[in-house]
């Protein structure tokens, strides 16, 4: 049986005669903008099963105009984030350019790697894992409060 592609995708294929077992055309959902993330404010607790240095303080904030900004240890950052469902894309991170420790500067380099090849999140008891390529393990954030979030942005 040979079936017009633009007929069916709009719900409109007619049966022909001697057609004898009809397709049924069921309508499905469109995936949609997730907007579990808009407005969110998190501290980093692991980078892949990699820690994260005592001294370092990593956030991570989700606004609600889907841009994203924090403090990556050493640097403020910002870019752009989409979501959809469960799939997370961040593009277009920029930084300030402050000099810091080497130690700190590796953590900083490997978080905003991590960050920027992004695939997919989930929530779990409370905390974000933000999974990468190529990682079995993801970057994972505790929630915090908005003051808790902006007093790093606005200290470093």
């Amino acid at each position: 049986m040979s079936l017009d592609g633009a007929a069916v995708l709009s719900g409109t294929h007619d049966l022909k005669r001697g057609e004898e077992n009809p397709i049924e055309l069921v309508p499905v959902q469109p995936l949609t903008i997730s907007s579990s993330l808009k407005g969110t404010y998190w501290r980093a607790i692991d980078l892949s099963g990699r820690g994260i240095p005592s001294s370092v303080e990593t956030t991570l904030v989700f606004k609600g105009d889907n841009r994203i900004l924090g403090h990556d240890g050493c640097n403020r950052y910002q870019g752009v984030y989409r979501s959809v469902s469960v799939f997370l894309e961040i593009d277009k991170v920029v930084t300030t350019r402050k000099i810091c420790p080497s130690s700190i500067k590796y953590h900083e380099e490997r978080y905003l790697m991590l960050l920027k090849n992004a695939e997919r999140f989930t929530l779990i008891d409370g905390d974000l894992a933000i999974y990468v390529s190529d990682k079995s393990k993801p970057l994972l954030f505790s929630k915090v409060s908005a003051q808790d979030a902006l007093i790093s942005w606005n200290t470093h």
